[in-house]
């Protein structure tokens, strides 16, 4: 019986453990879908914004604030000329809870160099976005 038991709630697990992946990777398909522009412009050495995914011209920067700090920063990004101020014509969308950006509302993100790599050159510059001012807050 206890066996019985065992295998039931074993099976459950996997159900459950299953049916999350299976959403997690429905999420990931939907903001691949919808940030393909971006991604094929980053293939091609050119570079897009985060929020709106527009393809960035020469001398085009992404409006960010970065604030001191020593190994890990913290960066808040409003958006490129294409979405900041605010238009309904690009609309700014937060990459981890896939929602509009309020008018006022930006990005928070963690800013970090990696270190020279012998072999393989310098040290890049990274930024790991957490949440915007509507999932993460301010």
């Amino acid at each position: 019986m206890e066996i019985l038991v065992a295998a039931a709630l074993a099976a459950s697990l996997l159900a459950a453990c299953l049916l999350l992946l299976g959403r997690l990777a429905s999420a990931a398909r939907a903001r691949r879908g919808r940030k393909i522009e971006g991604v094929d412009a980053a293939r091609e050495g050119q570079r897009s914004c985060p929020l709106c995914a527009s393809i960035l011209g020469p001398g085009e920067r992404v409006k960010s604030q970065l604030f001191p700090g020593k190994a890990d920063r913290i960066m808040h990004i409003f958006g490129c000329v294409h979405c900041w101020p605010a238009t309904p014509s690009a609309p700014r969308i937060c990459p981890v809870c896939d929602r509009a950006l309020d008018a006022e509302g930006w990005v928070v993100a963690r800013y970090f160099e990696r270190p020279a790599s012998p072999g393989l050159g310098p040290g890049r510059k990274h930024i790991h976005v957490l949440g915007c001012t509507g999932c993460r807050g301010s």
